[in-house]
């Protein structure tokens, strides 16, 4: 059965087959968005098979018919554990690095989609701190990935208001690298519709003890006392403190840890674990995800009744 493309239209929905590569996905003149933000038509991506092109369109007319209802239930800040570049090659006996090539573009899709839908804050694990210990030419290939997609994308990052930031230690990164991830820093950081945080050589054990020194540097200077001491202070100090803590953290490729990533700030995070590949992570696999956390009820400690009867109840 041909690969189908699944569009609404102004709230109705068509299912008409399509090559299977879209203009997002070629990189072609579709660019890192496709259609224009806040235009009729919302590309939902290349779905695996028409019944499952049918069954997105469907999820996502409901949506559409309780805008405010879903907007309400949206997560202000998703992470993503980007896994399963290297498996999506090799069950293609590909090289790896066509495997992150491919990942790349699963990044253009998930940026696009989480714009569109009014995430604020969208958090990408690209690059862990234990994955220095990789083979030095996939290390290298993964850091001109990145100098590439930087250099294709940044116009169309700027143009759709969103901020480009980084946490993590980017002092470890080839200089050219560095010298651009400043350069994008510079030139959005005044963007206020969505901020798209990489993580780069992070790692989450690292990022608590960082912070832990700065709250004891702060107590040495004298510029806080004993009784400051608390979780709102060392969180200040996270690499996130102005970011806030993701709602939402997801994982493809079916491993179910968080692999050190956001450990601190993801205390309170709904968990969701795929087992698809982050290169065949479409705009209906995010949706899904979407829908699971509408689903749940964060409770922080408290009851379900205590919950249920908030807000203003007495």
């Amino acid at each position: 059965m041909a690969p189908d493309q699944c569009v609404i239209h102004s709230g109705s929905c068509s299912n008409k087959p399509h090559n299977v590569s879209s203009p997002l996905q070629q990189g072609g003149n579709g660019g890192f968005f496709g259609n224009p933000i806040g235009g009729n038509d919302w590309n939902v991506g290349a779905c695996i098979n028409s019944l499952q092109a049918a069954d997105a369109c469907h999820r996502l007319e409901n949506l559409l018919d309780s805008s405010s209802e879903r907007d309400v239930a949206l997560p202000r800040h998703v992470a993503i554990i980007m896994d399963g570049n290297g498996r999506w090659a090799r069950r293609r006996f590909l090289p790896r690095l066509e495997g992150h090539r491919q990942g790349a573009k699963a990044v253009r899709r998930a940026v696009e989609f989480c714009r569109r839908r009014g995430i604020k804050v969208l958090t990408l694990y690209a690059f862990s701190t234990e994955n220095w210990q990789r083979p030095k030419s996939e290390v290298s290939g993964l850091m001109r990935l990145l100098s590439e997609y930087l250099d294709s994308q940044l116009e169309e990052i700027h143009s759709n208001d969103i901020r480009f930031t980084t946490i993590g230690d980017v002092q470890r990164l080839p200089e050219p690298l560095i010298a651009k991830i400043e350069q994008a820093r510079r030139k959005t950081a005044q963007n206020k519709s969505m901020t798209l945080n990489i993580a780069l050589s992070y790692g989450g054990r690292q990022d608590i003890l960082n912070a832990a020194k700065s709250l004891a540097k702060a107590f040495t200077e004298g510029t806080i006392d004993e009784d400051a001491f608390t979780e709102d202070a060392l969180s200040s100090f996270l690499a996130t403190a102005e970011l806030g803590d993701p709602d939402l953290l997801i994982r493809t490729g079916g491993e179910t840890r968080i692999s050190n990533f956001l450990l601190w700030q993801c205390a309170y995070a709904e968990l969701y674990f795929t087992p698809i590949l982050w290169p065949d992570f479409d705009e209906a696999a995010l949706e899904a995800a979407l829908e699971e956390f509408r689903s749940r009820q964060r409770r922080f400690g408290k009851t379900s009744e205590q919950i249920e009867r908030e807000p203003g109840d007495p």
